[in-house]
């Protein structure tokens, strides 16, 4: 009798337990289901893994270069011509170009042709194109800059990777989610996140963009005689010797054509 009892009371508590238990069910809000934290390694979309640290394994280097010349050209119209064929060929693309200068046809007056040119070249073909580039003109400045974006894109990509581990689980929660309070919640932090994978995939983009085609910022000046760099002393001499030579013809040229135009006038006294 008294274990028959027992077994009664055992199960009452039994049923109480488990009441209690289905009482205190509650959905999980939005702040407690997906810190972003993610655990174990990444993959990244070009094969680098990113370790659960942070490291980054067997990374491919990424670089930007920039590239500055300015040139001068006798024949500038062949010197644009072979530079656009020689963009071509090497894969590229002016992505901004402007001629000024040249024939005014208010004043009829003839000013040097200045070309300026934002090329995009791919990056394994820019020295060569550099160098064929630079035989079609005369180089009177160059220079180039390079920035190292290795480490600022991979955790970018890194934080892609995790915001769409962030969205998928977003998702699956929506799914599951009953009430309408709990499925606003969700549906506004799940356009949170895909508003974050926008922003850092435009920006991964531009990273591609600019790694992949490097920058040569060029400008081309028509001149008659190219501008010399470093001259001996011998050859300023000479310079200056037929330049005096140059300008005392010319001085002579112009008192005669003076003379002829005051003829008149001067044979008028003479005639009196």
């Amino acid at each position: 009798m008294k274990k028959r009892i027992g077994l009664i009371l055992l199960a009452l508590l039994a049923v109480l337990t488990l009441s209690s238990c289905g009482g205190n069910k509650s959905y999980i809000g939005t702040e407690d289901m997906y810190e972003g934290e993610y655990k174990g390694e990444d993959v990244l979309e070009n094969g680098t893994s990113v370790g659960a640290d942070g490291a980054i394994k067997d990374e491919t280097v990424k670089i930007i270069r920039t590239v500055n010349i300015n040139g001068e050209s006798k024949s500038f119209e062949k010197s644009i011509q072979d530079i656009q064929a020689q963009v071509k060929s090497s894969g590229g693309y002016i992505e901004n170009s402007e001629i000024r200068g040249g024939k005014s046809y208010i004043n009829d007056s003839v000013n040097e042709r200045i070309a300026t040119y934002v090329i995009r070249i791919p990056a394994d073909k820019l020295d060569s194109f550099l160098g064929i580039t630079k035989g079609h003109i005369n180089v009177t400045y160059s220079s180039e800059y390079t920035e190292d974006v290795t480490l600022d894109y991979y955790d970018i990509q890194s934080r892609l990777n995790t915001l769409k581990s962030k969205k998928l689980a977003l998702e699956n929660m929506l799914e599951k989610a009953e009430t309408l309070d709990d499925i606003l919640k969700i549906q506004e932090s799940l356009y949170n996140v895909i508003e974050e994978i926008e922003a850092h995939q435009s920006k991964l983009n531009l990273y591609d963009n600019r790694v992949d085609y490097s920058t040569v910022n060029l400008t081309v000046r028509e001149v008659v005689e190219y501008t010399e760099g470093e001259v001996s002393f011998g050859k300023r001499i000479g310079k200056a010797f037929r330049g005096g030579w140059s300008a005392f013809a010319a001085t002579c040229e112009v008192l005669a054509v003076g003379f002829v135009y005051a003829a008149p006038f001067l044979a008028i006294p003479f005639l009196v």
